[in-house]
């Protein structure tokens, strides 16, 4: 047996953290899925053959009016849109009758142009347009689910012949499953049913289970009749690793299959210490991804365990998390958090619940004074957490922890 077993991970943009550990430490690690190859000819690949469903191009006449309706944060958006075109422009359709349609994203994250790998002769004839739900013309009525609640939709997919949604299929603390149709409700919807839905995800349930915001999702997208779908599963680095288009009950079976495969992170025995990588990504890099990573984290370590979080953070706290400051307690921020309701209120939430689990400690590009405003413990560089780790009794790693969902089998 070896002296010691080596720990490497990336973090941030292109950083590498690597120490030595006595191989006793090391309970085990997660490795993220690669990136595909020739993510183009995938793309192409992928919407050639669709599953269960006929080809796109198939579907669609000249002069049917088209929304993409692309979801935030999803790998290689530009690749995919650009492929999308070259099956649709098989039918001739008019580019002018294709619109992107991206949901309203409350995290603030800044939504890069998906049109950039299209042909110039289109590129601009193809509409973008980012979904405002403060303009209260924005939405139509679309339907009352079969719980009687009133559904309310942007007018693009409302008015469209044909919506294709195309995203990543992930975990999702609140609706279990992230993908095909879930990018609806309330991202294309308004800011009352936008701030209806804040709050915390289901800590009990698994992603199996059954979530009534994806419920209600799905029945959207039935009562829309959309049924074609691009999904991907993220890869380490950004990119994608699985594509799959077809018919949208089935893809997202297969997604889901896939998700458990490459992304499901388990355990036997909870570790003292849980080691999350946060990477840049196409959603960049921000507070949420830390609330993702910190979520598995929970999920593994013990109680009164330790919790190291290695990102590159630039973000400043939002205005839920800024209420930590000044409190003895993080309990103390409960209360006020559901008052404000704050864009940051799920990313909040998750930050208390691994405070309530264990000792956080957080590398990142942020003053050591405004994370000890969070009651989280500052790392000021690598080598410190080399120091930490020579320190701890057993450990656990996971690779772009932004990504993962954490299960202790058995428990």
């Amino acid at each position: 047996m070896p002296a010691t077993k080596q720990i490497i991970l990336q973090y941030g943009l292109a950083r590498t953290f690597s120490c030595e550990v006595k191989p006793e430490q090391l309970w085990g690690t997660f490795e993220a899925p690669a990136p595909c190859e020739n993510p183009a000819d995938r793309i192409r690949e992928s919407l050639t053959q669709p599953l269960q469903f006929p080809r796109l191009s198939q579907a669609v006449l000249p002069d049917d009016r088209v929304t993409i309706v692309l979801d935030c944060d999803t790998p290689d958006s530009s690749l995919l849109i650009a492929g999308i075109w070259e099956e649709l422009s098989r039918v001739r359709i008019d580019p002018e009758y294709l619109l992107i349609l991206q949901p309203f994203e409350t995290g603030g994250t800044k939504q890069f142009d998906p049109r950039i790998d299209l042909p110039d002769k289109v590129r601009e004839k193809i509409g973008w347009k980012i979904h405002n739900p403060e303009d209260e013309t924005a939405c139509g009525y679309l339907a009352s689910t079969g719980s009687g609640e009133r559904i309310y939709l942007a007018r693009e997919v409302l008015d469209a012949d044909v919506v294709v949604t195309v995203g990543q299929t992930s975990f999702d603390r609140r609706l279990g499953y992230r993908g095909t149709s879930s990018s609806f409700y309330p991202g294309l919807s308004n800011a009352e049913a936008i701030k209806r839905c804040q709050g915390q995800g289901h800590r009990e349930l698994s992603p199996a289970d059954t979530r009534p915001l994806r419920e209600l999702n799905d029945e959207a997208a039935w009562l829309l009749g959309t049924q074609f779908t691009v999904q991907v599963i993220a890869s380490k680095g950004g990119s994608f690793s699985q594509i799959v288009a077809g018919e949208r009950e089935k893809v997202l079976r297969h997604c889901k299959s896939l998700l458990d495969e490459l992304w499901l992170t388990q355990i036997d025995e909870r570790p003292e210490t849980v080691i999350v990588a946060v990477e840049i990504d196409a959603a960049g890099h921000g507070w949420k991804h830390v609330a993702s990573a910190l979520s598995t984290a929970r999920s593994l370590v013990r109680r009164e365990g330790k919790i190291v979080v290695l990102t590159d953070l630039r973000e400043k706290p939002g205005a839920g998390m800024s209420l930590l400051k000044d409190t003895r307690e993080p309990r103390e921020v409960y209360a006020p958090l559901g008052k404000l309701s704050p864009s940051d209120h799920s990313e909040t939430l998750e930050l208390l619940d691994a405070l309530d689990q264990a000792s956080v400690y957080l590398l990142s590009q942020l003053p050591s004074d405004e994370i000890e405003d969070l009651h989280l413990i500052p790392l000021d560089s690598s080598e410190e957490v080399g120091r930490l780790l020579s320190t701890i009794e057993s450990c656990v790693t996971v690779e772009s922890a932004q990504h993962t969902w954490g299960q202790v089998i058995g428990e």
